[in-house]
């Protein structure tokens, strides 16, 4: 199957409005925890084609506690 770029971006701009009401849940839950492990890593990032002519560097965050766990990519 192929499929566009533009397509892909679509996808992904639809997935996420989906998911925005479960994410914010994991996440106000997961800072409620007593403990979790927090990580970030560097990462190039790319606009809404995949392509990133300034090199522009972004950042992800993952937070684990026992139950959920919760990634952020800015």
């Amino acid at each position: 199957m192929e499929i566009s770029r533009g397509a892909i971006a679509t996808i992904r701009e639809r997935i996420s409005a989906t998911l925005e009401q479960p994410m914010q849940e994991a996440l106000a839950f997961a800072r409620q925890q007593p403990v979790a492990y927090v990580d970030e890593t560097g990462a190039p990032t790319g606009n809404a084609d995949g392509n990133n002519p300034t090199g522009k560097r972004g950042w992800q965050w993952v937070m684990v506690p026992a139950v959920v766990t919760v990634f952020i990519q800015a």
